[in-house]
């Protein structure tokens, strides 16, 4: 199973990301926040308890003003 969730370095983004992972999703997630997006994979991984193993999180630095980087996402 896998996600596309963007806005998810803070907020009801960040926290879909954490849900879809405690339930062993494969979610790709996308910010323009760089810095709090790529800190989100680690700490997901080290603090959030999966009660399905197997879920993975990655980010894509997103800008969904730009077509071509919300495309990325995808």
């Amino acid at each position: 199973n896998s996600q596309n969730t963007p806005g998810s370095a803070h907020g009801i983004g960040l926290s879909t990301v954490q849900l879809l992972y405690t339930h062993g999703a494969h979610v790709i997630h996308g910010d323009w926040d760089a810095k709090s997006g790529s800190t989100v994979d680690s700490s997901i991984s080290s603090s959030t308890k999966a009660q399905v193993p197997g879920g993975s999180t990655t980010f894509v630095q997103t800008d969904v003003t730009d077509y071509d980087s919300v495309l990325n996402l995808f």
